[in-house]
């Protein structure tokens, strides 16, 4: 049986598993209710994320994209100053 670290980990990530690893992972959402409710989470946050993808990338031309990108590289950099 999968520990809930294992379980976490797969389905935390975008790679594909067996149908036997996919059997285990749903009985163990199956009995483990923390597991499960991350599960609920990591799904909610992919469809959230993708559609927000999707509907914003149109939206935001390139400028923005790099301005926000060097904004991001920016603030990382001081962060790391500071610690």
């Amino acid at each position: 049986m999968l520990k809930c670290k294992d379980v976490s980990r797969i389905v935390s990530s975008e790679q594909s598993v067996s149908w036997i690893t996919r059997l285990e992972i749903h009985f163990h959402l199956f009995i483990c209710k923390h597991c499960h409710k991350f599960y609920k989470q990591i799904k909610i946050l992919k469809l959230s994320s993708k559609k927000f993808i999707t509907t914003k990338v149109d939206q935001i031309d390139e400028v923005k994209v790099r301005q926000i990108e060097d904004k991001i590289i920016d603030q990382a950099k001081n962060r790391g100053r500071h610690e």
